[in-house]
């Protein structure tokens, strides 16, 4: 079985078995036989049986290299002129197995991915085609809101996919001017102003674009559209128990005076 590279990323360490298999070495034997498990299992493959050679890879001199290697050598079996070592042929086999399984089985989610989007594509065609807006009645300032809706919009018939995962908000696409008509309509009795809606929907293009990850899919836009005003709504502040909707926030200063307003008229009604 030929070794793939991925493999090489993690080395196991058995401490047990290492300290076992190791308990007569000294600290600077301990030193090089490590070194050479390291090239071992970086390279993949078996060590030159050739002195120069290894104390250059254990980054040592040859004479100090020569001294400390025959206690070390009995973890080795030489043939043509390579050196073997047992658990390292054994821990790059299971390296590899569990490398080729892995990528085998990768191939195949993939494959059946692939597949099924190949289906969707080859449903959704026709209306992909139909749900696209072209509205001939709207002025050229407008027609830069058109929205295709078959990104992100309400779809009648989706992938399994699609329908599961959502889609994104495509970088530079603008609100639709009817999605924006429809909530100012809306929360237009609740103080909501048509400039407001329109600042909002602006802040809602240029934000979902950098929403990373599944937080940035969605199955229905219009309806993510709908609860951000929503949100906003809920968010604005409150002056003498009413909400000031699409209206720029009063300074701190106001806010005294307007509080303070408040309950001098309060101390009034119930004064009289």
């Amino acid at each position: 079985m030929s070794r793939k590279l991925k493999a090489r990323l993690y080395m196991p360490w058995n401490v047990v078995d290492y300290r076992a298999a190791t308990g007569n070495l000294s600290d600077m034997e301990d030193l090089l036989y490590r070194r050479l498990l390291e090239e071992y299992w970086l390279t993949q493959k078996p060590l030159p049986d050739d002195e120069k050679q290894l104390a250059h890879l254990a980054r040592m001199g040859l004479l100090k290299f020569r001294k400390l290697f025959k206690r070390v050598r009995v973890f080795f079996s030489s043939n043509d002129g390579l050196l073997y070592n047992k658990r390292s042929e054994e821990e790059l086999t299971i390296a590899s197995e569990k490398t080729q399984k892995a990528a085998e089985s990768a191939n195949q989610r993939w494959c059946g991915r692939n597949t099924d989007a190949v289906k969707g594509k080859g449903k959704g065609k026709e209306e992909e085609v139909t749900t696209t807006v072209t509205d001939t009645t709207v002025s050229e300032s407008s027609q830069k809101l058109v929205l295709d809706t078959s990104v992100v919009g309400r779809s009648s018939k989706k992938s399994k996919t699609d329908s599961k995962r959502g889609s994104r908000w495509p970088k530079g696409q603008l609100v639709p001017e009817n999605w924006i008509e429809d909530v100012h309509s809306k929360f237009a009795a609740a103080g909501l102003t048509f400039d407001g809606a329109r600042r909002e929907a602006e802040k809602f293009a240029e934000w979902w674009p950098t929403v990373p990850g599944v937080k940035g899919l969605k199955l229905d836009w219009e309806l993510t559209f709908n609860v951000w005003i929503r949100t906003f709504l809920d968010r604005q502040p409150t002056h003498g128990g009413t909400r000031q909707f699409g209206k720029p926030r009063p300074s701190p200063v106001q806010q005294a005076i307007d509080l303070a307003k408040y309950f001098d008229d309060k101390d009034g009604e119930d004064g009289e």
